[in-house]
C-alpha cells in the first residue's frame, strides 16, 4: 500500500500487488508482488483507477515498455503487445 490511499487499499477487493521478474533480457509484470515490487493496482477499471497500462516492444531491441500510449515512439510506434489489451490500471 505505498503510494496508494489507506481507504482505496481498505475497500478495493479487486487489488493486485504489482511486481517485475526477469525473464531473458527484459521484466514482466506479475501481480502477487514478486521479484520489483511496485505497489498496488487492479486489472480492471475499478476503484477509482483510469489509468490503462498496456506492454509495447521495441522495434530495435528485445526491451519491453509499459505505458498509456507509446505511438509517439519511433522505437515503440506500432508495437502494441497483447492486441492492445489492458494489463492493468493505475491512479492519476
Amino acid at each position: 500500500a505505498e503510494a496508494t490511499p489507506a481507504h482505496v487499499v481498505a475497500n478495493c477487493a479487486g487489488l493486485v500487488n504489482l511486481g517485475f521478474t526477469k525473464s531473458g533480457k527484459h521484466y514482466v509484470h506479475n501481480f502477487d508482488g514478486r521479484g520489483l515490487k511496485q505497489g498496488w493496482v487492479v486489472r480492471t477499471e475499478t476503484c477509482g483507477a483510469t489509468v490503462p497500462i498496456k506492454r509495447w516492444k521495441s522495434k530495435f531491441t528485445d526491451d519491453i515498455m509499459y505505458g498509456v500510449d507509446l505511438e509517439w515512439n519511433t522505437w515503440y510506434s506500432g508495437m502494441e503487445m497483447d492486441n492492445g489489451q489492458v494489463q492493468f490500471y493505475m491512479w492519476e
